[in-house]
């Protein structure tokens, strides 16, 4: 008995980030999620199953499987190198937004967060493969 309560606990735990991920129903809205390696907390039950929670997204909306190599380090304008601010810091800037490189290929990304970086690459990359 509970070993079934347990498992019933982690299937809820499945469907509610399923369900928080998707956000609420919207019959004018097309929904698409992009998963890559997609690992998700690690409360006192432990993380949720990576495969459990893509099949569970798979049954409500369309799914994409997408690679994201470089994506929280890669400038989302001009596609170059982010260098960190600071030793140990979350915030990025272009590497072609420097002084010394030519006006005409200056980047305006002076500060980025990494996860909204990697965010936006993810989008543009899971974008590039639905197309």
């Amino acid at each position: 008995m509970c070993a079934f309560d347990s498992y019933r606990a982690r299937e809820r735990a499945v469907t509610r980030t399923a369900r928080d991920i998707i956000g609420p129903p919207d019959p004018t809205v097309r929904r698409v999620v992009f998963f890559g390696k997609a690992e998700f907390g690690n409360g006192s039950r432990g993380p949720i199953a990576r495969m459990r929670l893509i099949c569970q997204i798979t049954c409500l909306v369309l799914t994409a499987l997408t690679d994201e190599y470089r994506t929280s380090i890669t400038c989302r304008q001009d596609r170059g190198p982010l260098r960190r601010c600071a030793v140990g810091s979350l915030v990025f800037r272009c590497a072609n937004a420097q002084s010394e490189v030519d006006q005409d290929a200056q980047c305006n990304v002076l500060a980025i967060y990494r996860g909204h970086a990697g965010a936006v690459n993810y989008l543009m990359c899971g974008i590039a493969l639905l197309l």
